[in-house]
């Protein structure tokens, strides 16, 4: 199998109300609060970024973008799941300064708007994206984000399977690393400002990583 197609099966696990595990979006409602408790460690990173013009890849039903919404002035949430997407917009129908866009392809965001970002967050996501994947996802960050402009990843730290599929990995948590991670940023002209790691499904399995697009010398 392709690293393309791995990455349309994964986009397909949580596609509509018939995958395999729609129902995710209602298992986790009850770990959001462990990314937005204050001193916690995501939303220490969080209060660092520039909160004026925010994209949210892979928003799922908008469970985190409900909490950063009202910190934001302009926020942008996307995700493959259409599904998904009508709950979120459900959910911040409120909201006015809050909009939608679908990603078909779950690689690219389909937006004209190049340097426009002031920041750019995914939770709970992409720890199982394919690498192949993150790196897409990277370029588009670089991409989106203004100079200076910084973007907060949560992904894998596990890589004791390199060739598994991430559903028979531990906690569907794909191939990754945060030395990989800083590679690929690296590539497509993202910078480390820090990273962590911290136990989720195995000791160590999962990383922030906090990045920045540099301004220009």
């Amino acid at each position: 199998m392709s690293s393309g197609q791995r990455t349309r099966a994964i986009i397909d696990l949580w596609h509509d109300r018939g995958s395999p595990d729609f129902g995710y979006f209602e298992r986790v409602e009850e770990w959001t609060e462990s990314f937005w408790a204050p001193g916690a460690q995501f939303r220490a990173q969080f209060d660092r970024l520039d909160l004026a013009n925010v994209l949210e890849i892979a928003c799922g039903a908008g469970r985190h973008a409900e909490r950063a919404a009202p910190l934001c002035q302009r926020m942008t949430l996307s995700d493959t799941s259409e599904e998904a997407l009508a709950r979120a917009r459900a959910r911040l129908r409120h909201q006015p300064h809050v909009r939608i866009v679908p990603s078909v392809d779950g690689l690219t965001i389909p937006l004209n708007e190049d340097g426009q970002f002031t920041a750019v967050y995914s939770y709970d996501a992409m720890v199982h994206f394919e690498s192949a994947c993150v790196a897409s996802y990277l370029a588009e960050i670089g991409r989106l984000l203004r100079p200076g402009g910084m973007a907060l990843l949560h992904h894998s730290n596990y890589d004791a399977q390199p060739a598994a599929d991430a559903t028979d990995a531990p906690g569907w948590r794909n191939f990754m690393n945060i030395a990989l991670l800083e590679h690929l940023a690296s590539r497509r002209g993202l910078e480390v400002v820090q990273q962590e790691t911290f136990d989720w499904v195995l000791p160590l399995s999962d990383a922030l990583s906090l990045l920045r697009k540099p301004t220009a010398a």
